[in-house]
């Protein structure tokens, strides 16, 4: 997934430095270079309004180079940069369409389960399972009929054996489950909607991530300011040289 967009340059502000149009290629290059990275920080910045992000890996994902898969920014002689997420999954949700297939059959589409759009699901025991096991969330006519069960239980210590009185394991998620908040959630009402499990092959991606218009956003707002920036170091660096 790359971003593609052309720039246009108004050099009026620049008619001072005319005598060193020389250092053009390089300043804008760099200047290329600096709002880029601004483009990108504000991308991981705002990547948990539109992603569910469970560890760093993904805004690492972002980056900046003249090609995906190489992180290196424009030159003077390549006034050309992508700006793009290494991830699959990114560029579905960028451009809308099939959801790339994973080693996991299911997934657990977030309805409610987040109280807020900065929240994560980085715990384990955030995950739906793990919510049901822990007695906050239940599918209806599955996780409230799970009767108790006998269970033989060794000591450590003692290595005497007891019988107790357990509840059967929780059953595999599979698609078209609803997930619900129980009445121990602690944030969520009873009876909600916090999950809904899909079969990965059958969902369809909407275009929701912005990527394009958050870019072209930022070079429009910031570029002309840090091209002069980096024009007058390159010039202030040249008449070192001379």
């Amino acid at each position: 997934m790359a971003v593609v967009t052309t720039i246009r340059l108004d050099l009026s502000r620049l008619r001072e430095f005319a005598e060193w149009a020389d250092q053009f290629p390089f300043a804008i290059s760099r200047g290329m270079n600096w709002t880029a990275k601004l483009a990108r920080d504000r991308l991981v910045r705002e990547l948990p309004l539109y992603f569910t992000v469970r560890n760093e890996w993904t805004k690492k994902g972002i980056g900046i180079g003249p090609d995906r898969g190489a992180y290196k920014g424009a030159s003077k002689h390549d006034l050309r940069l992508h700006i793009f997420g290494r991830h699959d999954y990114l560029e579905v949700h960028n451009t809308g369409g099939k959801r790339p297939g994973g080693d996991q059959p299911i997934s657990a589409v977030p309805i409610g389960a987040r109280a807020s759009e900065q929240d994560t699901t980085k715990k384990r025991s955030d995950w739906p399972l793990n919510q049901i096991r822990r007695g906050l969330a239940y599918r209806a006519g599955i996780d409230r009929l799970r009767k108790r069960v006998s269970v033989q239980q060794t000591s450590k210590k003692t290595g005497k054996v007891r019988t107790v009185k357990r509840r059967e394991g929780v059953p595999k998620l599979a698609h078209g489950q609803v997930i619900r908040a129980s009445k121990k959630h602690p944030t969520a009402t009873p009876g909600s909607v916090l999950w809904y499990i899909a079969d990965d092959a059958k969902i369809n991606l909407k275009k929701r991530w912005p990527i394009d218009q958050t870019v072209k956003e930022v070079f429009d707002g910031e570029f002309p300011d840090q091209l002069y920036r980096s024009i007058v170091q390159a010039v202030r660096s040249a008449r070192r040289r001379r």
